[in-house]
């Protein structure tokens, strides 16, 4: 006589969608909820408002620097579902130092990175969402693109 043993009930794994909605929303949320201290930072610093441009294009650079990267390199390689968790740790962390710089050197230098591992977040995001559209054959990506203003609104 042969003894059954049943497996106990594990939680289903979170679907990859909606990992990738819950991380941009996150994302731009916190992006949101600093957009409105910037004035405060900017006085602060001392650091005038047509300076402050330079420090957003910084940022910018930073992004589309990343994504092309993520895009020719890491996914292929890595893939979306490992570069996510990575991009969203990386980013809480440099935004975090980014907020807090003491100075206007480090405020400006650290733009750079922020960009950057926001540029690690989207473009997986991106990817997971247009497999997921594949697979169900359902248009995704609109739903995708809402989030960012989700985000934005709850910021």
């Amino acid at each position: 006589m042969t003894m059954r043993t049943e497996k106990p009930p594990t939680s289903p794994p979170l679907s990859p969608i909606i990992v990738a909605r819950s991380t941009i929303i996150i994302c731009i949320q916190t992006v949101g909820c600093w957009f409105v201290f910037i004035p405060w930072k900017l006085d602060m610093l001392d650091l005038a408002k047509k300076d402050f441009g330079y420090v957003l294009l910084a940022f910018g650079i930073g992004s589309i620097l990343s994504m092309q990267i993520t895009n020719k390199v890491l996914i292929p390689r890595i893939g979306p579902q490992c570069l996510l968790p990575i991009g969203m740790i990386a980013f809480s962390i440099a935004l975090y130092s980014w907020v807090t710089s003491p100075g206007i050197m480090m405020f400006a230098i650290l733009a750079f990175p922020v960009g950057f591992t926001f540029g690690l977040i989207n473009p997986s995001a991106t990817v997971i969402t247009v497999a997921a559209e594949r697979e169900t054959g359902r248009r995704l990506l609109p739903l995708h693109h809402a989030c960012f203003s989700v985000g934005s609104l709850m910021g």
